[in-house]
């Protein structure tokens, strides 16, 4: 591909001192944009995208919080892959995939705050705090700790 339509040159320079040109490369990512956009306009304007399903704010909220106790009570269960996970992101410094928002877990409205309160995964894993609170303290006084 030349130069003008969007070829590049790569000049490559060995430790012989020799000296190679390599004219009209492209990334693979470009060369596949391009296939993609040739296909497109080969196929005209009639092709339709497919749609993706959506969820609404409420639907995530929904699945978001039910799914924070689903974790809270895996990581409970497991222990060492808590301290390997915690390791591993102090280690690591975090991976865009992953997030820790301490108390962002505000429902999108008052159904769904019901639904997670009435959950199974919210009431074990409060069983198990409580338990851990009666433990700790058997008296059952610390301020700092709630359930």
């Amino acid at each position: 591909m030349p130069k003008k339509q969007g070829g590049w040159v790569i000049i490559e320079r060995r430790s012989t001192g020799e000296v190679t040109i390599h004219e009209g490369l492209l990334p693979n990512s470009e060369v596949q944009r391009r296939q993609d956009q040739q296909q497109r306009e080969a196929n005209g304007p009639d092709e339709i995208k497919p749609q993706r399903g959506e969820t609404t704010y409420a639907m995530q909220s929904y699945l978001g919080l039910h799914k924070a106790w689903a974790v809270r009570n895996a990581l409970a269960d497991d222990p060492t892959l808590a301290l390997r996970l915690t390791v591993a992101l102090i280690i690591g410094g975090g991976d865009p995939n992953w997030s820790i928002n301490i108390g962002q877990d505000r429902p999108a409205n008052d159904d769904i705050l019901a639904s997670v309160n009435s959950s199974s995964g919210r009431s074990a894993f409060q069983r198990r705090c409580h338990d851990a609170k009666n433990v700790l303290y058997p008296d059952g006084h610390n301020p700092r700790f709630s359930t």
